[in-house]
């Protein structure tokens, strides 16, 4: 997870597949808390977001970026 400006962060994740990296962002809002077009997360990354409370949005972007998307919506 990689600070990009207060309360924006970014983690990456390599698809052998498609060889690309594919980004998601981490958005803290005022008192909310956002995924945008979430890839998959490392263990670290997962924990970091955990620990900044509840999720209030997961925002996807295009069709192709739902992704994990529906696996963060428990946490």
């Amino acid at each position: 997870m990689k600070q990009l400006l207060p309360g924006i962060w970014q983690w990456s994740w390599f698809s052998e597949d498609k060889q690309l990296d594919f980004n998601g962002l981490f958005l803290n809002v005022g008192e909310h808390k956002i995924l945008v077009d979430p890839p998959p997360m490392t263990a670290e990354a997962h924990t970091f977001v955990r620990r900044q409370g509840a999720l209030d949005y997961i925002i996807v972007t295009n069709r192709d970026h739902v992704r994990e998307a529906t696996s963060y919506q428990a946490d």
